[in-house]
């Protein structure tokens, strides 16, 4: 197989914006095709290996006779995987999703202090302090300069993202071997090359400068924000379904919360660690029962944190709220 022909959607991000939420109600069209893992990160990949396991990846479809998804919501973050997209995926459909930046930002850093261990052990306001005071500085280039210091003091993980469990993926998405090892293997090596993904807490908040990097590759390209899908489903998903020239199923219009972030009390994180070590991931995860007794909701956003965050990341909202004069009325702290 030299190019996948299939009609294809690539959600390629951005991460803790919905994208989930956005993916389920997709595969609820009869028209989509779910794919065993919802985020493969295949075309992050070597364009080489790309090339060469274009077959291997589409064993992870489950009818390859429909639409064809995938919502690896690290493509957004990686250039090379919209180069290998466009040339190996025929006119595929690019649907992006995102969300009030400061509000995207304080989620992922709650995402990675929710996970066991913490990949990220820094106090949020002590990350906001040391921006918010150098503000004078490129903002990209400090946020790296600090995640490279906090790294030496070991207050950040950063081979967490590369940690995978193949007996869960196995177990989980009725994965072959073969495919679960060469998933594996390019995953880790990718993240190895990647240092600080998804600890960029800043700089994967500017969604403009990734998503003008797509538009260089892509012309249909659709931008949706997360708050318009939660208010209004039906209209956002038809909206969708336009775009994707799929037909709408009122099935397709239940919003669910997804990938809901929790956070884990102090007393419990010894607990579950153990748990860990002597329980497969299978088991772990079918515990779910007893989260109340050792996880918390996830904290609310400061007004102090909230404004800070959206200060240091003003030109962001000035090009969004250019472009969509309605955002300013959606995206503001929300004290409830």
């Amino acid at each position: 197989m030299n190019e996948i022909k299939n009609k294809t959607i690539i959600i390629p991000g951005a991460s803790k914006c919905g994208t989930s939420t956005l993916y389920w109600m997709m595969t609820r069209s009869n028209e989509v095709c779910e794919i065993y893992l919802k985020e493969p990160t295949f075309f992050c990949f070597p364009e080489k290996i790309v090339k060469d396991n274009l077959n291997l990846y589409m064993n992870l479809f489950r009818d390859t006779n429909k639409t064809l998804i995938d919502a690896s919501t690290y493509y957004l973050y990686c250039e090379r995987a919209a180069r290998n997209i466009k040339k190996y995926v025929k006119n595929p459909k690019i649907l992006i999703i995102i969300r009030d930046p400061a509000e995207r930002l304080f989620s992922i850093y709650l995402h990675q202090h929710k996970l066991i261990p913490s990949e990220d052990k820094r106090n949020f306001d002590l990350i906001l302090r040391q921006l918010f005071t150098q503000e004078n500085r490129n903002l990209i280039e400090l946020e790296l300069e600090n995640l490279k210091l906090a790294e030496k003091k070991g207050l950040i993980d950063i081979n967490g993202s590369i940690k995978k469990n193949k007996k869960f993926l196995m177990n989980n998405f009725n994965l072959s071997v073969d495919l679960v090892n060469f998933l594996n293997f390019h995953e880790v090596n990718f993240f190895k090359n990647n240092i600080f993904l998804q600890l960029r807490y800043f700089q994967e908040s500017m969604f403009s400068n990734f998503i003008k990097i797509y538009r260089n590759y892509f012309s249909d390209l659709k931008v949706i924000f997360f708050e318009k899908l939660l208010n209004n489903p039906v209209e956002t998903i038809k909206e969708v379904c336009e775009f994707l020239d799929i037909k709408y199923d009122t099935k397709m219009s239940t919003l669910p919360h997804m990938n809901k972030t929790i956070l884990p009390y102090k007393y419990s994180r010894i607990i579950l660690r153990t748990i860990q070590k002597f329980a497969t991931h299978e088991i772990f995860s079918k515990l779910h029962f007893l989260r109340p007794l050792f996880y918390s909701n996830k904290p609310k956003m400061t007004r102090s944190q909230y404004n800070i965050t959206r200060s240091l990341l003003k030109n962001e909202y000035d090009f969004w709220f250019n472009k969509y004069p309605e955002l300013v009325n959606i995206w503001k702290y929300d004290k409830n």
